[in-house]
């Protein structure tokens, strides 16, 4: 398989990065609990378990955009026929 423009697949790195630090960036606490350990024994939803979900797919659909654009090609063999 050829592109038509690879150079664009070299963005894919690049928005994985942005994607990664504009989803997992750092930000302080939304409320301060003085009783942390209240919180340890509730059981695991599924709203915990798949939060990183909506991060991945994003990954998914910029990495699937960019190898659209760069065009993908498939090169058939090259046959060559004589006619009279």
């Amino acid at each position: 398989m050829t592109f038509k423009t690879p150079i664009l697949l070299l963005l894919i790195p690049l928005i994985v990065a942005a994607l990664f630090i504009r989803y997992f960036r750092r930000q302080g606490p939304s409320f301060v609990v003085p009783a942390a350990a209240f919180f340890k024994g509730l059981p695991v939803t599924w709203r915990v378990r798949f939060r990183h979900v909506p991060f991945f797919l994003n990954v998914l659909a910029a990495m699937s955009l960019i190898v659209a654009l760069a065009g993908p090609r498939t090169m058939l063999e090259d046959s060559r026929r004589t006619a009279e």
